[in-house]
């Protein structure tokens, strides 16, 4: 099951912060930041190379803020 557009936003969100996390979702992904907009209101799939990605941007980001 693909990632949904809920929770495509709350990992975002999570990693960035409420304010600003497409722009810089983008930037850190390589994505433009209308794509990342697509995927965060359900007008695009979320493809698994992006969850994939999100998943290990978590991982990492928040591992840092942690320890």
């Amino acid at each position: 099951m693909n990632m949904t557009h809920e929770q495509f936003c709350a990992s975002g969100q999570r990693i960035y912060g409420k304010v600003g996390w497409k722009g810089q979702l983008a930037k850190r992904l390589g994505k433009r930041r209308e794509t990342i907009s697509r995927y965060a209101n359900d007008k695009l799939d979320v493809p698994p190379s992006i969850e994939l990605a999100m998943k290990a941007l978590e991982l990492d980001i928040l591992g840092e803020r942690e320890g």
